[in-house]
């Protein structure tokens, strides 16, 4: 019966961690704002799909949430510096100057790219990142426990929304306005 203790204590820690430092929710807001946006996004234009530029632009986004905790490690909490600290952001900082760049050079296959730099979970990353970062979530194994329960029931909920919400009305004419287009750019030849 411990371990179900220890699981809500982490899920509270989790869900808290925002809250322990008020400056944090400037660098959050941004971050789930944007998240949030672009998966309301794809869930409402489900024949739209992540495109490159869009797997560029999260990748730099990643990249440039973590130099603004690289910048924080090494001036704000110098007295606090943790080398464990400093690997995890390093690393998150890594996977966003790949994810930039593979998505430049087109370097994968478009389907892993784009599921390498889908909004959860470059995003999720983030949240975590700054989280911890600023002090405000201590990673113990049951907080690392729920943290990967919160990403799977993130993606199942994504894909879920992706099959059950119904398609934007807008998406059906998308192919009718590629039509008129081809159309109208004949017309314009024929002029």
């Amino acid at each position: 019966m411990q371990w179900y203790i220890e699981i809500l204590r982490g899920f509270g820690e989790i869900f808290a961690s925002p809250f322990k430092d008020k400056s944090v929710i400037w660098i959050l807001a941004p971050i789930v704002l944007i998240w949030f946006i672009l998966e309301i996004y794809f869930d409402e234009h489900k024949k739209e799909k992540l495109g490159w530029n869009t797997a560029l632009s999260n990748g730099i986004s990643l990249f440039w949430i973590s130099a603004s905790m690289m910048r924080y490690i090494f001036t704000k909490s110098s007295i606090h510096f943790t080398w464990s600290k400093f690997a995890v952001v390093l690393l998150t900082f890594s996977y966003g100057v790949f994810i930039t760049y593979v998505s430049f050079e087109h370097k994968f296959p478009a389907r892993i790219t784009f599921n390498l730099a889908a909004p959860t979970p470059i995003y999720f990353l983030s949240f975590i990142a700054v989280v911890w970062t600023y002090g405000s979530l201590e990673l113990t194994k049951w907080v690392l426990i729920d943290l990967v329960f919160i990403y799977g029931v993130l993606t199942l909920s994504v894909y879920l929304g992706k099959k059950l919400l119904p398609e934007a009305k807008n998406d059906e004419g998308d192919e009718e306005d590629e039509g008129n287009n081809e159309i109208a750019n004949k017309t314009m030849e024929g002029i």
